[in-house]
């Protein structure tokens, strides 16, 4: 049987070394801080999905998140706000 974990608040609240998928509802600038730490949270092959990101930003976090290590794999648009999948 495979295990679950929420947490809700910061990352300082993080406690486990490593999950499968992540999923973050935060703002583009918190998130480009958050990377790093995002990806060596994250199992191999995990998953990150964010949202909270203005459709406008979408470089800014690719970019990002391709220099912490991440590969973007899914974008999903609702008006001008996205939710983005990334893969570690």
């Amino acid at each position: 049987m495979m295990s679950t974990t929420f947490i809700e608040g910061t990352l300082e609240k993080i406690t486990e070394k490593e999950f499968d998928l992540i999923f973050a509802n935060i703002n583009r600038n918190v998130i480009l801080k958050s990377f790093p730490s995002l990806y060596k949270m994250l199992a191999p092959e995990g998953i990150l999905i964010i949202s909270g990101i203005l459709s406008q930003d979408v470089e800014t976090v690719e970019t990002g998140a391709n220099e912490s290590g991440f590969t973007m794999k899914n974008t999903l648009r609702r008006n001008n706000w996205l939710s983005i999948s990334f893969v570690k």
